[in-house]
């Protein structure tokens, strides 16, 4: 990791690969019009503060005073500022950066998708579960103690929602205890240990992988930062974007190269999914620049570096989750392939999507979402896609 994504670690990676970009570019030092250049350097910094510590937004505002001469205490020292003011700043430095940044930039990072939420410290976390009734804090606690998971949970009566919902927020505070089954964590870590050092050999990590259990991936890879991933969430976080089902050239590349990974299977067993398989292709986070450099030597994958998979073709802007999200959960997410929308509509024609596109316009008052090669509306539109169908098949 460079030392200006160092820098702005605590954000989600897709923002954090973007403001890297945009401060090379030199996009932060142009200010907006009419903006004070100590204005715009105030802004610039608290921008910096929020993104290079794990602090909250009000825990920035302590550290800045408001300017304005009516803020002021009762012994005339500036108030410090609100955590809506901090927020109000960050997003305007945000906003105003992608404004300033490349129109190559700019395509290639909506600004709808550009997430400022950041996780807590396991400080912020422990607070939390305070101010809630202090449950997970009183657990962990224990846990730590080195008591036994199941002696610990039949103080509370929780429910296995409960318990499930329990185990994550441990997994947030550090304490990985993926099954909540009577053993102490010091025992849960014995298989990990090559992980976790650096030195270790590829034998030794192959091995480590391939006797992980489902419960140690998910806690190994939600610590912060994670220890393991997934090899087709670690090629997106490397800027290749494709669909799941073309996810094979990137693990065969990984093979190719003699790289650890291990393959792990499991059966969702509740929900819309219940049943469905899920393989998921393990690899140790160590090795990123290893697999950045295997996915870099091979020609057939660079088709898919930098690829925009997700854009507003037109309409009004709308804050978008991640194309593979969406094309996994459309229905739930109320995402709309665009043909089966203008036919509910009324319009019924066969579709292409360039027909599509022509007949939405530049000036559309629906948004035209693209994900992959797949054209969609959103539900909360629908009301105005109808009136807009009905005035241009008039």
């Amino acid at each position: 990791m460079s030392r200006a994504e160092s820098e702005i670690s605590y954000i989600n990676p897709y923002t954090r690969n973007f403001l890297t970009r945009a401060i090379k570019e030199g996009a932060h030092l142009i200010p907006p019009p009419k903006t004070p250049e100590q204005e715009w350097v105030q802004i610039r910094n608290i921008a910096g503060s929020y993104f290079a510590s794990p602090g909250r937004l009000s825990d920035i505002g302590r550290v800045y005073a408001s300017t304005r001469k009516n803020s002021r205490d009762n012994d005339g020292n500036p108030t410090p500022l609100t955590g809506g003011a901090i927020g109000f700043r960050v997003h305007a430095f945000i906003e105003r950066l992608h404004i300033n940044s490349s129109p190559a930039l700019r395509k290639a990072f909506p600004l709808g998708r550009l997430s400022l939420n950041k996780r807590g410290s396991k400080y912020h976390r422990l607070k939390m579960s305070e101010r809630k009734g202090g449950v997970a804090k009183q657990v962990a606690d224990q846990l730590t103690q080195g008591q036994y998971g199941k002696t610990v949970l039949r103080q509370y009566d929780l429910t296995t929602n409960d318990k499930a919902y329990m185990r994550s927020r441990l997994r947030e505070m550090g304490l990985n205890i993926p099954l909540m089954g009577n053993r102490r964590p010091i025992e849960l870590e014995r298989g990990e240990k090559p992980l976790r050092v650096l030195s270790s050999t590829d034998p030794e990590i192959q091995k480590a992988l391939d006797e992980l259990s489902m419960g140690q991936y998910l806690a190994l890879s939600t610590e912060n930062p994670p220890v393991v991933t997934t090899a087709i969430k670690l090629a997106q976080e490397l800027g290749y974007h494709f669909p799941v089902r073309l996810s094979s050239p990137f693990i065969d590349t990984i093979t190719a190269a003699q790289i650890p990974l291990s393959i792990k299977e499991s059966i969702i067993k509740s929900g819309e999914q219940a049943g469905v398989r899920q393989r998921r292709f393990i690899v140790w986070i160590a090795h990123t620049d290893r697999i950045k450099q295997a996915y870099e030597g091979n020609p057939n994958l660079s088709e898919y570096k930098n690829k925009e998979v997700l854009e507003i073709v037109c309409g009004p802007e709308l804050r978008l989750p991640p194309a593979p999200i969406i094309n996994q959960y459309r229905e739930r997410l109320g995402f709309i392939p665009a043909s089966k929308a203008l036919r509910r509509a009324g319009v019924s024609r066969r579709w292409t999507k360039e027909g599509i596109v022509e007949f939405f316009g530049n000036r559309s008052p629906v948004t035209l979402i693209r994900a992959y090669d797949t054209l969609y509306c959103h539900q909360s539109q629908f009301d105005t896609l109808k009136r807009f169908a009905d005035q241009k098949t008039k």
